[in-house]
């Protein structure tokens, strides 16, 4: 017995030729498993991989049960990287290391989603990734499901020290990232506590 592509095995052949394994995916994709013996029909099999999602520090759930989940920061290397996992219906499709400026795909056969990663952030309070210009598209035909789409994952509620300003508006300092070079501040703007 033999196994090619998404996994790796382990196993026993019985007397009786039974074949008991523990297959374990080692990546989402094709697993071929090839039966050959001497006095046997030979046979070969192929199943599908899943991995399982890790835990998300932030989601975002776009449309035709997709969602976008903010797995992780590497603040400590040069670039920053960040890793971006894309469920649709609970289902792992892509697992992304992406740097600041990259653009995230997800292209089966034609284009689903594909967004920028516009800011890494390291706070001291938690980290903040800005995904900008996200576009989505029906799968079935490929109109238009979203485009320009912004959204801002977080793993805390930052608190900050707030400046009222004139007419309603309220600037926010919510944290500072110390790893980066030049410093970066985060700062949001409010307008009627809004």
């Amino acid at each position: 017995m033999s196994l090619t592509g998404a996994a790796n095995a382990s196993g026993i052949t019985d007397i009786s030729g039974q074949v008991n394994m523990t297959i374990t995916a080692s990546y989402a994709g094709n697993i071929t498993a090839n039966a050959e013996k001497s006095g046997y029909t030979g046979g070969t099999s192929t199943l599908l991989a899943y991995m399982l999602p890790a835990p998300a520090l932030d989601s975002w759930a776009l449309g035709e049960n997709y969602i976008l989940n903010l797995i992780d920061i590497d603040p400590r290397i040069y670039p920053k990287q960040v890793r971006l996992q894309l469920l649709e219906d609970g289902i792992l499709v892509k697992d992304s290391f992406l740097e600041q400026d990259e653009v995230f795909e997800y292209c089966p056969s034609n284009c689903i989603f594909n967004a920028t990663v516009d800011v890494i952030f390291k706070g001291a309070q938690g980290v903040a990734v800005r995904i900008g210009n996200a576009s989505q598209y029906y799968e079935v035909n490929g109109t238009l499901v979203m485009t320009d789409g912004v959204h801002l994952f977080s793993s805390v509620n930052f608190t900050g020290i707030s400046w009222l300003i004139e007419q309603g508006y309220d600037l926010k300092m919510m944290d500072i990232d110390y790893s980066s070079y030049p410093r970066l501040v985060y700062f949001e703007l409010m307008y009627n506590a809004r």
